[in-house]
C-alpha cells in the first residue's frame, strides 16, 4: 500500500499491484489508451475528469437508491392488486366491481376470523 496524491490534492491509498492488474488484461498487454496515457504512479481512477465526474456519479448513485426505494413498494402494490383481482375474479368467480370494494374484504375477514 502506498499513499498518492490525486490531481485535486487529495491523499488516496492505493495498492500498486491492483492498479497494475486493472491496467493490463489477462495476457499482460496494456488495456486501451488509458494505460498508455497515465504517468507513473497514477491510478485509473485518478485520471478521471475531476470533481464534476465525482459529483455526477454521486447524483447517479443517489438517483439509483431513490428509485429502488420508490420502485419496490410500487411493484409490491401492483402485485398485490393483481393478486387480489386474479384471486377474487378469476379463481373465485366474483364480480370485477367488488374486487376493490372495502366491504367485500371486511366481510371475508369476518368470515375467516369469526368466533365459532
Amino acid at each position: 500500500m502506498s499513499v498518492e496524491k490525486t490531481k485535486l490534492g487529495v491523499s488516496r491509498k492505493t495498492d500498486r499491484e491492483t492498479a497494475d492488474r486493472l491496467s493490463h488484461d489477462e495476457g499482460g498487454r496494456e488495456r486501451g489508451n488509458d494505460a498508455a496515457s497515465r504517468t507513473e504512479g497514477e491510478t485509473p481512477s485518478a485520471n478521471k475528469a475531476g470533481a464534476s465526474g465525482r459529483s455526477r456519479s454521486r447524483w447517479l448513485r443517489a438517483l439509483r437508491i431513490i428509485l429502488r426505494i420508490c420502485v419496490v413498494p410500487v411493484l409490491f402494490l401492483i402485485a398485490l392488486c393483481g393478486g387480489l383481482y386474479i384471486g377474487y375474479v378469476v379463481l373465485g368467480n366474483g364480480s370485477a366491481d367488488d374486487v376493490f370494494d372495502w366491504t367485500t374484504w371486511q366481510h371475508m375477514y369476518d368470515l375467516i376470523f369469526a368466533d365459532s
